[in-house]
C-alpha cells in the first residue's frame, strides 16, 4: 500500500443564469491505520521495572507511526480485562518501560 495524493477538480455552476462561477480543486490524501508491532520481547525483568520492545509495523499505510498505546491483559479469564498503562507514548521509539511495580504479597 502506498500513501497517495489525488488532486480533484469541479465545476461550480449558477443554474439559474446557466453559467460556470468557479471551479472547486480539492486534493486528499489516503491513509489508515499502520500495522501491527512485530516481534514483542521483555528486555529487562527486575523486581520493580520490566521494559518491552518491539519491531515497528512493517507498513504505516499512509498514517506515520507517533506513539504506541501500551497495556496489559489483567484478567484473561472469563473475558480478558485490559488496562491501559499509557495512551500514547512519547515517541515512536518502540520500547516502554513500567516502573515501581510492587510484588504480590
Amino acid at each position: 500500500f502506498q500513501f497517495q495524493r489525488r488532486p480533484c477538480t469541479w465545476g461550480v455552476f449558477d443554474v439559474a443564469e446557466e453559467s460556470r462561477v468557479a471551479e472547486m480543486r480539492l486534493r486528499y490524501s489516503v491513509c489508515s491505520t499502520p500495522g501491527p508491532i512485530r516481534e514483542a520481547t521483555q528486555t529487562v525483568c527486575q523486581k520493580t521495572e520490566v521494559s518491552v520492545e518491539w519491531a515497528p509495523p512493517e507498513s504505516d499505510h499512509g498514517a506515520p507511526v507517533v506513539g504506541y498505546k501500551v497495556a496489559i491483559e489483567l484478567e484473561p479469564e472469563p473475558e480478558p480485562k485490559w488496562h491501559t498503562l499509557v495512551e500514547c507514548t512519547k515517541s515512536a521509539k518502540p520500547v516502554y518501560a513500567v516502573s515501581q511495580l510492587v510484588g504480590n504479597r
